[in-house]
């Protein structure tokens, strides 16, 4: 055996050398263990930070709370006037009364005013309607619909208690202490504003801790003042910028002015500056400024008609749909027959006015050709909705006017004052003979110039612009009229709901017809009455119709266009007047953030007061923390306290027949956040406690996540919907990709020959597995909605875009598996005679199914977690029902979450947790579903 120690390498190192030389190997060993598990530990502790956070938000999602009370079903309320008859028509019967959810709410809301009778009276009885949803009463309603012998008697239900109630009874609204009363308190009365009445100093405690809240209360307004500060420094800084902005414009040449203009253009969007340099241009009579924006204008036009008509088609197909559901839920006896019928029906109306508007659009285009300046210049502004230039010259001729003092108001008359007279007596004396008081000339008024004139002139053609815009919209609002009344004659007489809604939708463009005519006509008498108008409110109105807008780019761009010698006046004007416009609104903003300021240091100075004068009364608003006094069965907030005595309002008063408290031991329950920055009431409160404490109210498993589709309340939204949707989305991405991916790998892998063109193929599927999904979204929105015409967030369009998406990804792994069989089982195949089709499908695949189904589950499930290409193909609609077949409306689940981590209300964060629960559950559904099948199909060779 050969003695290590003799090779050269190792004879030339002494044994320290060798020593260490070992130790660090040893050492490199362990920083590679130690990062290793670093990385591990550290790999952990995010997923376990992740799935706490996720489980711990979403605790509040699988329970809620319940109310179970009767309801008595007084038919007056249940059954409505127009209701058919339940022995000749019991099925419009059962379907008026499913869908009189007003008329079972009332029934509830009686049921509430019988255990609390003050809640009937205002103000309590909208925070009484509050303490449930008034969409819970849907399943009462269906109950008794199917069995309505229910009606006339009182039933017990189970109802979930709204968002507001339910994050209060799980501790996510306000804090709270209950604080227990000494001695007894005597309650003066029975309803409305009550006494408390108590041994002197009784109340000290309750009345130290409102002057404490006084000094928290200040304390944040003196913060806020400080916040006020910081706003004022930064407006200065702001004032002083733009002031020197305005004295570099003043003293810049007219090049830098010019170069100036076209920076500011440069962020600007092109085609809007573009055609404002061209209206430039054409006010200096450029023909060719003319021919240019003919064109432009007219290519928008014709563009904007050719969406127009593609949504008419496309309204077209959808109203075509509805129909044929509307006619298969007739069929099968759906109440929600007439829903989908009025659905068809307005979207056949909608595909009308699309295609009127779009006729209208192209007759427009199509003038422009022949069409006059002023109809150009109409055109423009339409597109613009402004008229470039017009601003300018009123900018010039107002300050032309103010400066040749055309302006000026009246002066008022002035009477001359009138000296005592002496106390002395006189003999009557008959007053000689004059003029009357009214033969006195009135004061002068300046006379009319040219500049006032050039004013009234400017200030009409700025107003002119919105006179024939208003015009434009009555005009086509009586297009789109005659149109439809046209199809509304072809109808026949027998489509009696479709002749409603046109009839209606008729109705509605008579009004905005005459609501634009009766515009135009104000804004006409408003340009005929300026001449009349006296010079200081003619100078408003040419200050208002300025705006705040002065100096804009499309101003600049238009003057641009003008400056056909190079004359940079005008836009030096016109930049300086849009300076002076910015400096006024900082000025304006800084004096309101002063006016704030000084009131709080007002109302600071107020509440330090007030707390420090410790034995004076307080009132308490709806801005301080409530105080709820609870005496005997009696809730009281209280709204004026002394260490006395306090007075307050019943919120809750002695039930039916109980005598009023006297002496009764009593407690206060301390709401911590004002009632003002929370949903639910202080009513809300005392009533949802007492019937906690009754037994009313339980807290049970939240069925409805799983059982219901979404909706706007929380507290009855689901997630079955999504669910039935990802299942019917996966479902035709798992039809399309598995077998198409499997079958393609399969080709490149076993049979295609090995040239240029498979070689190209293998890199663009690579390259496919790595673009970002949402690129496929846009593919999607391109071919299969806008170009195929599929029904927008459908299952079937979304499932085609993720198995696009997911292809790739199937014949990588496929191949990969393949390659992984060893060669000799189809060199034995082979050998034995079998057939090369032979030897892969019956011995080579089998042996890679395996790590085929792991390949393929693993991509499925990472295109069941993809967003965003399906919020790009419109998969983000309101979907109240759950998805019966592949083209109904549906959403999936991390649309869903997506849309739930959007909604404003507080109760939609653990609805949103919840959501990705299931989400999370689904993938690891999957992936087990890959490892057992790994395991079922693995062989060994």
């Amino acid at each position: 055996m050969t003695d290590l120690t003799q090779l050269p390498s190792a004879r030339r190192l002494q044994p320290a050398a060798q020593a260490r030389l070992l130790k660090r190997r040893h050492a490199a060993e362990f920083r590679f263990r130690a990062y290793g598990v670093l990385a591990i530990a550290v790999a952990v502790t995010a997923l376990v930070v992740l799935l706490w956070t996720v489980l711990s938000n979403a605790g509040g999602a699988f329970t809620k709370h319940y109310l179970t009370t009767t309801v008595p079903l007084d038919p007056a309320r249940i059954v409505r006037e127009d209701t058919p008859d339940r022995a000749t028509d019991p099925e419009g019967f059962a379907a008026e009364v499913a869908s009189n959810q007003g008329g079972f709410f009332r029934s509830l809301q009686a049921a509430f005013y019988e255990r609390y009778p003050n809640a009937a009276e205002r103000p309590l009885r909208t925070q009484m309607n509050g303490m449930v949803a008034r969409l819970a009463v849907q399943p009462l309603a269906r109950e008794v619909a199917a069995n309505p012998d229910l009606i006339g008697q009182r039933i017990e239900v189970r109802l979930p208690v709204s968002d507001d109630v339910d994050l209060y009874l799980k501790g996510n609204v306000t804090a709270q202490r209950q604080i227990a009363g000494g001695g007894t308190v005597s309650v003066s009365d029975a309803v409305g504003t009550v006494e408390l009445a108590a041994a002197p100093g009784t109340f000290a405690g309750l009345l130290a801790e409102v002057k404490s809240d006084l000094r928290a209360r200040a304390a944040l307004e003196q913060a806020g003042r400080t916040q006020d500060g910081l706003a004022l420094s930064r407006l200065a800084d702001d004032e002083a910028e733009a002031a020197a902005r305005t004295s570099a414009l003043t003293s810049a040449t007219d090049a830098e002015v010019s170069a100036g203009a076209e920076r500011l253009l440069a962020r600007q969007p092109v085609r809007d500056v573009r055609l404002a340099r061209l209206a430039g241009e054409l006010s200096m009579g450029s023909e060719t400024a003319r021919a240019a924006l003919k064109t432009e204008l007219a290519t928008l036009l014709s563009a904007a008609a050719t969406t127009a008509r593609r949504d008419a088609a496309t309204l077209e197909r959808n109203a075509a749909r509805y129909d044929r559901r509307a006619l298969q839920a007739s069929e099968r006896g759906d109440p929600r027959a007439r829903g989908k019928r009025e659905t068809a029906t307005s979207a056949a109306v909608a595909a009308d006015r699309r295609e009127a508007e779009a006729a209208i659009l192209a007759e427009r285009a199509t003038a422009l050709a022949g069409a006059e300046d002023a109809t150009v210049r109409l055109e423009l502004a339409a597109a613009l909705n402004f008229a470039p230039g017009d601003r300018l010259q009123l900018l010039q001729a107002l300050a032309a006017a103010q400066a040749a003092g055309d302006l000026v108001p009246p002066p008022p008359p002035v009477e001359a004052p009138v000296p005592e007279a002496p106390e002395v007596e006189v003999a009557p004396v008959e007053a000689p003979a004059g003029p009357p008081a009214e033969a006195f000339p009135e004061p002068a008024v300046p006379l009319v110039t040219a500049t006032r004139a050039a004013l009234e002139q400017a200030l009409a053609r700025v107003l002119g612009p919105d006179v024939a815009s208003a015009t434009r919209e009555a005009e086509l609002a009586r297009a789109q009229r005659t149109r439809l009344e046209a199809t509304l004659a072809a109808l026949p007489t027998t489509a009696t709901e479709h002749r409603e809604v046109l009839e209606r939708v008729l109705e509605q463009l008579s009004e905005i017809a005459t609501r634009a005519e009766e515009n135009a006509a104000e804004l006409n008498a408003r340009i005929a009455g300026l001449s009349e108008m006296p010079g200081d409110e003619l100078g408003t109105e040419a200050e208002f119709a300025l705006g705040t807008d002065l100096g804009g780019p499309l101003e600049v761009a238009y003057t641009l266009g003008a400056q056909g010698s190079g004359d940079a006046a005008n836009l030096r004007a016109l930049l300086l007047a849009g300076q002076a416009a910015q400096t006024a609104r900082l000025a304006s903003d800084r004096e309101s953030v002063e006016i704030r300021r000084d009131a709080r240091e007002e109302y600071v100075a107020e509440l330090l007061a007030r707390a420090d004068n410790t034995t004076g009364a307080e009132t308490l608003d709806r801005d301080m923390a409530s105080y709820l006094v609870s005496v005997g069965g009696m809730v009281v907030r209280v709204e004026t306290l002394t260490s006395d005595a306090a007075t307050g309002f019943v919120l809750i008063p002695p039930a039916p027949g109980e005598a009023m408290p006297n002496g009764a031991n009593w407690s206060v329950l301390r709401i911590a956040e004002a009632e003002n920055n929370r949903n639910i009431s202080d009513a809300q409160i005392a009533w949802t406690r007492a019937m906690v404490d009754a037994g009313m109210i339980k807290s049970g498993i939240n069925a409805e996540l799983l059982t219901k589709a979404d909706s706007n309340d929380p507290e009855l939204a689901g997630a079955l919907g999504a669910v039935v949707g990802s299942l019917l989305t996966m479902l035709v991405t798992m039809l399309l990709a598995v077998p198409v991916g499997i079958l393609a790998a399969i080709y490149l892998e076993e049979f295609a020959p090995r040239n240029r063109l498979t070689e190209i193929i293998e890199i663009n599927i690579n390259n496919l597995a790595a673009v970002p999904s949402i690129v496929f979204g846009l593919l999607g929105l391109a071919v299969f909605l806008n170009f195929l015409g599929l029904p927008r967030s459908s299952p079937l369009a979304g499932g085609l875009v993720l198995a696009l998406m997911t292809m790739p990804t199937v014949i990588i792994a496929a191949r990969a598996a393949l390659k992984a069989v060893p060669p000799s089982i189809r060199e034995a195949a082979l050998g034995v005679g079998a057939s090369r089709t032979q030897a892969v499908f019956q011995h080579v695949l089998p042996l890679a199914m395996p790590g085929i189904l792991t390949g393929t589950i693993i991509g499925m499930a990472q295109a069941l977690g993809e967003t965003a290409p399906l919020l790009l193909m419109g998969m983000v609609a309101f979907v109240a029902e759950v998805p019966q077949g592949l083209t109904d409306s549906a959403t999936v689940l991390p649309v869903l979450v997506f849309q739930w981590a959007t909604r404003s209300f507080r109760a939609w964060e653990p609805m949103t947790a919840g959501a990705i629960v299931l989400l999370l559950v689904f993938m690891i559904l999957m992936n087990a579903l890959a490892v057992v099948l790994r395991r079922r199909f693995e062989r060994r060779w």
